[in-house]
């Protein structure tokens, strides 16, 4: 709950197609795309949702201090 996932409109069970322009085969690629385009700048993901694909633009942050309240 209120994480920058969820804030952006991803939810469980969301599967990452693609972020920015490069197809998602691992976790680590998604970190890889995010850490290339730089936290707190726009990237476009491409996820599957049930039998729908959607495309968001989402604006990573650092998690490194994330307090759930």
């Amino acid at each position: 709950p209120n994480s920058p996932a969820e804030k952006s409109g991803i939810m469980i069970n969301d599967i990452l197609i693609q972020v920015g322009n490069k197809d998602i085969k691992y976790a680590s690629d998604v970190i890889q795309q995010i850490s290339t385009n730089g936290i707190n700048k726009r990237v476009n993901i491409l996820l599957k949702r049930r039998n729908q694909l959607i495309r968001l633009t989402v604006i990573p942050t650092d998690i490194t201090n994330l307090q759930n309240k």
